[in-house]
């Protein structure tokens, strides 16, 4: 720390959008406050078409899987599962969950 965020979002629609973008820059300032002494510093949040950008599909593919790891509570079975352990063992990070802490429904994953 300090760190600088960029975050992209894949576009759906416009005013689902706007609102998705207020929300999560209140929720990121409110972080930034509370968890990180005021050392993460927003730098940009955008909407982005991931139809044009394959690096943002590439990040979609690799937080859809971070997301079935951490909040999946069934047996895991499932081949979206299996596909998941699969991509996140490629960036050696099969155990997730051993250092997180939660802020509403942001997940800041320490040490990864």
């Amino acid at each position: 720390m300090p760190r600088s965020l960029q975050l992209w979002k894949d576009a759906e629609e416009e005013s689902q959008d706007k609102l998705f973008i207020a929300n999560i820059t209140d929720k990121l300032t409110q972080a930034s406050s509370s968890i990180f002494n005021k050392k993460l510093h927003i730098d940009e949040i955008q909407v982005v078409d991931s139809k044009t950008t394959e690096l943002l599909q590439l990040a979609d593919l690799f937080t859809a899987s971070v997301n079935r790891i951490v909040n999946n509570k069934g047996p895991g079975g499932h081949i979206k599962d299996q596909f998941a352990q699969a991509f996140l063992k490629k960036f050696g990070l099969q155990k997730i969950t051993e250092k997180s802490t939660s802020l509403g429904d942001i997940l800041y994953i320490e040490n990864i």
